[in-house]
């Protein structure tokens, strides 16, 4: 049974992902690049957290899983940015690619089940 949000596996592939960006982009030159990327990826995490904690509150629910879904999807942007202006490896950049593509997916279907606690 899921008692806190750290249990949750979209929560755990998200804290993990963020981490990743982060040690990857931290000698990065582009700041502001790096720093929306940053916050991207952390924003997921927290609102996957505070959807959770939020979850008795249907609408707050859903509500914090879409901006953790729109933040997900902007990751893919960012990832394409840091990759075309050679600021992360293509092949470390496809590959987080494709886990946040995995990531995505994973917040829909766990907002369209609306997870039963």
């Amino acid at each position: 049974m899921i008692k806190k949000f750290e249990d949750l596996e979209i929560y755990q592939l998200a804290y993990k992902l963020a981490v990743v960006v982060y040690k990857l982009t931290r000698k990065s030159k582009n700041f502001d690049l790096v720093r929306e990327a940053s916050r991207s990826a952390r924003s997921i995490a927290s609102n996957i957290a505070e959807g959770f904690a939020r979850r008795f509150d249907r609408k707050i629910f859903n509500y914090h899983l879409g901006i953790a879904l729109g933040e997900a999807n902007e990751m893919l942007v960012h990832l394409d940015f840091l990759r075309d202006f050679n600021d992360l490896e293509k092949e470390k950049a496809d590959k987080l690619k494709r886990n946040y593509e995995v990531l995505c997916k994973k917040i829909q279907v766990f907002k369209k089940e609306n997870a039963k606690f």
